[in-house]
């Protein structure tokens, strides 16, 4: 586990979650469960603990964030929302639990680095109350010192994250996986789905408006009202400045909306006790409004996903299920052609160019296995006519857009051989180009001039 750590770029946690697991020799289709189970602990809490009306909690919990983005996916995500939620549940009892809270946001730490900018912005908020509560000696100096001595469990786990990745720095992978197609802030509102990007636009100026209004309308709660969309802008600028080094999976900027639920959760708090009915009303309207329209602007990815309108996989193998059987079917990387697996009668059908699983299996780019596998062949065929020693022809099914780019070039796929192209994914069918495939017959026998 330290070898993968120290190379793949996530932190320790989802790992020590999946170990015993896989120590034990369980099954991978259980790991299925696990975001599952997270996700319903998530929901409890939330439930239970959190003081938003009823109405606008069946609004957050049937959105796609409960739904969809983090039960489903088997991603360390679901401990990032788990714990964000939980460190909501504590945030209005730091005081009186700093160590709880402290050990909340070392664990979220230890989940992933979309959300440093939240713990920074949450340890900022208890340092700032707990220096000046001891300069002005306004409150128990044996809770505050308290609050100070806790910030060190956050703090460790931070600077462990060096260690974890200590050879992550250099590696070149990450140099190809860099942001470097556009601007990072563009970036990361077009990444989100469909209308987010503009609901994200609409909502950032509203929502500074709708503090303005709490500030002054709550003058005995100001530092609260502040303190908390701090934490929120601050996990905003967090993930703006990871996407400004690496692209990010949709996954990670929504738990951007974790953020918010973590903002409004304390603003309920504090607004459930408010004697203007106006600043209520504005409150769940706000956080109507913001859900709804996540709803609404994500909803289209999950059913893309249940008719599986984002893969070509099944009808690619249809198309390999009717290919003769004495000539060899060899897929030329492990993703994302091995979604096609499922839909193939005989998973053996499909061989690999390696049989070896590289030690880097969390390289989901397959920057490694290119590397790895076709380092010195001028092109797959060559790779491929090596490894099935004999073949006069052979099947290749290869990714139409994946990484690296050379995967998707027909020439490098095929070199110098003559090939015929026997299926190919149809523009129209794809929502989600990663998933399209092409399926080539090279004959070894007969070569062409380039």
């Amino acid at each position: 586990m330290t070898v993968i750590l120290s190379n793949e770029g996530h932190p320790l946690l989802w790992y020590l979650v999946l170990m015993p697991l896989a120590k034990m020799g369980v099954p991978y289709e259980i790991a299925k469960i696990i975001p599952l189970l997270v996700m319903l602990a998530a929901a409890v809490i939330f439930i239970f603990r959190c003081p938003m009306k009823e109405y606008l909690k069946v609004l957050i919990l049937f959105s796609p964030l409960f739904i969809y983005y983090y039960p489903v996916f088997v991603r360390s995500y679901c401990l990032s929302a788990l714990l964000m939620i939980i460190a909501a549940s504590l945030f209005s009892g730091r005081r009186e639990h700093p160590f709880a809270m402290a050990i909340s946001l070392a664990l979220l730490i230890q989940t992933h680095l979309h959300v440093i900018g939240f713990c920074f912005g949450v340890c900022v908020v208890i340092l700032i109350e707990a220096v000046c509560g001891l300069i002005r000696k306004t409150g128990d100096k044996k809770i505050l010192t308290k609050q100070l001595i806790s910030l060190l469990i956050p703090l460790l786990s931070a600077l462990s994250l060096f260690w974890e990745f200590k050879s992550v720095w250099d590696n070149p992978l990450l140099g190809e996986m860099k942001n470097t197609d556009m601007d990072p802030v563009f970036s990361m509102f077009a990444q989100l789905d469909y209308l987010m990007g503009l609901l994200w636009v609409i909502f950032v100026p509203v929502l500074i408006l709708f503090i303005i209004l709490l500030v002054r309308k709550e003058k005995d709660s100001r530092w609260q009202v502040l303190s908390v969309f701090a934490v929120l802008f601050m996990e905003l600028a967090g993930i703006g400045v990871m996407n400004s080094i690496y692209d990010s999976p949709n996954n990670g900027y929504m738990l951007i909306a974790f953020a918010l639920i973590f903002s409004f959760w304390q603003i309920a708090e504090i607004t459930e006790k408010s004697e203007s009915k106006y600043i209520r009303i504005c409150s769940v309207s706000v956080i109507a409004v913001l859900f709804a329209g996540m709803w609404i602007s994500s909803a289209v990815t999950p059913v893309e996903d249940m008719f599986m309108m984002y893969s070509d996989a099944k009808n690619t193998a249809e198309k390999i299920e009717e290919l003769p059987d004495e000539i060899t079917v060899v897929k030329v990387c492990q993703y994302p052609m091995d979604s096609m697996i499922p839909y193939l009668d005989d998973e053996t059908r499909l061989k690999a160019v390696s049989e070896h699983r590289l030690e880097d299996v969390v390289d989901s780019y397959g920057l490694m296995e290119f590397r790895e596998v076709y380092n010195g062949y001028g092109s797959v065929s060559d790779a491929v006519r090596d490894r099935f020693s004999g073949a006069e022809e052979i099947y290749i099914v290869y990714p139409l857009a994946v990484y690296p780019n050379s995967y998707s070039n027909i020439s490098y796929i095929v070199g110098n051989y003559e090939y015929e192209e026997i299926y190919r994914t149809s523009g129209d069918v794809m929502f989600d180009g990663r998933e399209s495939f092409g399926i080539v017959k090279v004959n070894f026998a007969r070569q062409v001039n380039q």
